[in-house]
């Protein structure tokens, strides 16, 4: 079932009489008046590019305060209907609709209604002809991610909006959660503003669960297009001719990034004035040790801020307790390898200037249109990482060879990536336009921008996965640095390295790596076959070579 309101556009400043909901239920005036003054409305910002698709032009990125509204001006939304419907659905996240039922169970879909609409008239963008009613309509069910719930919203006049909702917020929410939230916020109004990154303005928000709709949740714009994860390798949709397309645009569009560098790793604050403020800690959940019917867990913890990449890596798990058992001794054995790795980032990667990116920046947070322009890249955070990790990274789903579990691509029924050599071309592609956009911007020497930020994206990834996801994942992708460091040909197995580590006799081999690992910050070979790991060179890793 949809829910509907209706309001009319008796004044601008407010919405009145509430005429009816589909389901029969009673809301009050009083309680209009009640959400008036719990809710934070921002008007809208001037656009800095087309909603339809990236801008091709660059200019240099300048840091300004925001300017004063007067009330007069548009939102970036259209006021036409749209032809095409969202192409997201509960399916692209996987089966996480159970999770979310206790959220359903709690946020109160009326108000929520309610809110939209007195945001609407707020920012003075309804446009009704005499006695019209403005009709807000809202499903029942969400479209659900790993972290928030998505409901669209839809109003008469042909706008459309989207509320988000995090996805744990319906149990607790406290003042660190609130802070970074609104850090969020922030942060994503001023890479709107400096930047030509297509992503959604966010109008208005609340923080404090004690809100008639119960829980915390922004209202944003929406924006036109499918998304990029469902399209990418279908060959009803996908061209040669698209996908360059789509690349191009994306580096063009973050390269902006690299205009605004910082001196740590963590979160970006921003100042009153809209500049950048201090970084400040990062803001985790602990995930660890959940239950079947769990993806969030309740213990929040923070973690630096930083000088280097490497202590940001150092610190992200710890090494395991010294137990004598089999398990615990192979995760000593790994962990060794991994900081030989951690230790071998070369200066210019690990503590040069840092810089904002996407926590996530993977084909299912880009939008594009039936053209290959891309109108939107969403689910934004406020990270400041090393710019090989960050704003100059190649997009996820252009390194998948980089995680052998996942890519899997010599077996015959896996076919959901491109094969190495296509995706060797296509890293070349994007890190060629990424440079020639950072060219374009013209920016000052202390910027520090080297095209080895994007072409050694793939290492830092790599180590950072293999320190993350230590159980099946950490091997592999340790054996992956492994191959591309001794060219194919690493002197041992893993098993024979693990078995000599747990005995004292690894020295010799822990040099030769340390050394192979230290020399193997260079770009990619012609030849990506050179350094694959397939999963039976994988088996074949983890026992004695005959």
């Amino acid at each position: 079932m949809a829910l509907r309101v209706e309001c009319s556009n008796a004044e601008t400043t407010a919405p009145h009489n509430v005429a009816s909901i589909e389901d029969k239920s009673k809301i009050t005036k009083e309680s209009v008046r009640h959400m008036e003054t719990s809710e934070e409305i921002h008007e809208p910002e001037a656009a800095q590019h087309g909603s339809s698709s990236i801008r091709e032009s660059h200019s240099r990125s300048t840091i300004e305060p925001e300017a004063a509204q007067d009330g007069s001006s548009s939102s970036r939304e259209s006021h036409s209907p749209s032809t095409t419907e969202p192409e997201y659905t509960t399916s692209d996240c996987g089966d996480v609709g159970d999770f979310y039922k206790p959220l359903l169970d709690v946020i109160n879909l009326e108000a929520l209604c309610l809110a939209s609409i007195r945001a609407r008239f707020r920012l003075d963008t309804v446009s009704l002809a005499g006695s019209a009613m403005l009709t807000c309509q809202i499903a029942d069910i969400p479209m659900m991610g790993a972290s928030h719930a998505v409901w669209m919203i839809e109003f008469s006049d042909g706008v459309k909006w989207i509320a988000r909702v995090p996805g744990h917020s319906y149990r607790s929410f406290g003042d660190d959660e609130k802070q970074d939230m609104m850090g969020r916020i922030k942060v994503t109004k001023f890479i709107r503003k400096n930047t030509s990154i297509p992503m959604p303005d966010i109008f208005a928000w609340q923080l404090d669960k004690g809100n008639p709709v119960r829980v915390p949740y922004t209202l944003e714009e929406f924006i036109e297009g499918r998304l990029l994860s469902e399209l990418w390798t279908d060959e009803s949709w996908t061209t040669e001719e698209k996908r360059l397309r789509v690349l191009t645009q994306l580096a063009r569009a973050m390269s902006g990034l690299t205009a605004f560098t910082f001196d740590q790793i963590g979160t970006l604050t921003m100042q009153d004035n809209g500049r950048p403020g201090e970084i400040k800690k990062m803001l985790c959940r602990d995930n660890d040790n959940l239950d079947d019917n769990e993806i969030w867990g309740e213990e929040l913890y923070t973690m630096g801020p930083y000088s280097a990449m490497s202590d940001y890596l150092r610190e992200c798990h710890e090494d395991p307790k010294p137990v004598e058992t089999e398990e615990a001794k192979w995760t000593w054995a790994l962990h060794q390898l991994e900081r030989l790795a951690i230790d071998s980032i070369p200066d210019s990667i690990d503590k040069a200037g840092f810089a904002l990116g996407h926590g996530d920046y993977n084909s299912h947070n880009i939008l594009v249109n039936d053209d290959g322009d891309v109108t939107g890249i969403i689910d934004w955070n406020a990270s400041v990482m090393p710019r090989a990790f960050g704003c100059a990274r190649y997009p996820i789903w252009l390194t998948p060879d980089w995680d052998p579990v996942k890519y899997g691509w010599e077996l015959e029924d896996v076919r959901e990536f491109d094969s190495p050599s296509q995706l060797l071309k296509y890293r070349q592609i994007y890190a060629k336009a990424f440079a020639e956009a950072v060219t374009e911007l013209n920016l000052p020497g202390d910027s520090h921008y080297a095209t080895d930020d994007t072409k050694l994206s793939p290492l830092i990834e790599a180590i950072w996965y293999a320190r993350d996801q230590d159980g099946v994942e950490g091997p592999w992708i340790i054996l992956r640095l492994l191959h591309w460091a001794f060219d194919g040909k690493p002197p041992c197995t893993m098993k024979e390295y693990f078995d000599a580590w747990q005995v004292g006799q690894a020295g010799e081999l822990t040099a030769l790596i340390r050394d192979a690992f230290n020399k193997m910050w260079h770009a990619e070979p012609e030849d990506p076959a050179e350094y694959q790991v397939t999963y039976k060179q994988f088996l074949d890793a983890m026992r004695p070579q005959d």
